[in-house]
């Protein structure tokens, strides 16, 4: 009968010493907003370099740029918002 309560109690410290932490998961969660964050304002300013509105599509290229700036988009996003600006001639 002893063994039977030493292994319910070592079994119960053990369910209840289990990670009840989110933060990790609400970190990895919160990047994943972000990224697709990024990528919409980065899709979202090509529409608007093809609509022939450079100025517009500048600010979102620098926002997507600064929403995530790890991201291989971050390169593209400076590029293009840098590209959109040239074709405006606002390079004075």
């Amino acid at each position: 009968m002893s063994k039977h309560i030493i292994f319910l109690f070592i079994y119960i410290i053990f369910i209840v010493s289990c990670s009840k932490d989110k933060s990790k998961v609400d970190q990895v969660l919160l990047e994943q907003d972000v990224e697709a964050e990024m990528i919409l304002a980065y899709k979202e300013g090509m529409k608007q370099l093809e609509k022939g509105d450079a100025l517009y599509a500048s600010k979102k290229f620098d926002e997507a740029e600064i929403l995530f700036p790890q991201s291989i988009w971050a390169a593209k996003a400076s590029l293009m918002s840098a590209y959109a600006l040239y074709s405006q001639n606002y390079y004075d």
